[in-house]
């Protein structure tokens, strides 16, 4: 009886271990970096790097200047990148956006005008065409991971803005609900058990 308790075991823990490294793989193959960090790889901290608190349990929290990388504390893989702009001039806006871009492509869809969201699926990034289509039809896609940019300024009037001494306050995620949500769920487990 012991003999296959313990196989069992093993071979559930086997299970749960593939299931999260497979869904951190399919997270990496979307290939989307941040200040030279990909998502769902394995966190290297190169020393400069100091340790947070942890956000939720089960995780750990990085900080580089204004970027936190938020990891898995297991595995040390990444499930969100961070990073906060306290104080961008209209050119550096224009700047940062234009990189956005470059790197994901145009946007999934815009917010308030003050948000930019691009959705990615297993099968890359989800269009704008494709977004409007599923929405008219109320479906949901399985997003593995969402990049957003929020800007506490309309971004294109002040983009446009000539004076540099103007300041919008912004900043950009990546992250995957899909490895997210088990934290998520562990943390309310855990809250629950504590009431």
């Amino acid at each position: 009886m012991k003999k296959t308790l313990i196989v069992m075991m093993a071979w559930f823990f086997v299970s749960v271990s593939g299931f999260a490294s497979s869904e951190f793989d399919k997270v990496q193959q979307l290939g989307l970096t941040h200040g030279n960090l990909l998502l769902g790889a394995k966190f290297v901290d190169s020393g400069d790097f100091v340790p947070e608190r942890e956000a939720w349990p089960g995780t750990r929290r990085y900080r580089r200047n204004s970027l936190v990388v938020a990891v898995e504390a297991r595995t040390q893989r990444i499930i969100a990148l961070f990073e906060e702009y306290p104080a961008l001039s209209p050119e550096d806006l224009r700047k940062l956006v234009g990189t956005l871009v470059a790197r994901f492509g145009e946007p999934t869809f815009e917010a308030h005008d003050r948000m930019l969201f691009w959705y990615f699926t297993s099968k890359g990034k989800v269009s704008s065409e494709e977004f409007e289509r599923l929405r008219e039809s109320g479906k949901v896609p399985e997003l593995l991971a969402v990049a957003k940019f929020y800007c506490n300024q309309n971004i294109i009037d002040f983009a446009d803005k000539k004076r540099r001494d103007d300041k919008a306050k912004a900043y950009f995620t990546v992250y995957s609900p899909a490895l997210i949500k088990r934290f998520v769920r562990i943390e309310t487990i855990h809250k629950q058990k504590i009431n």
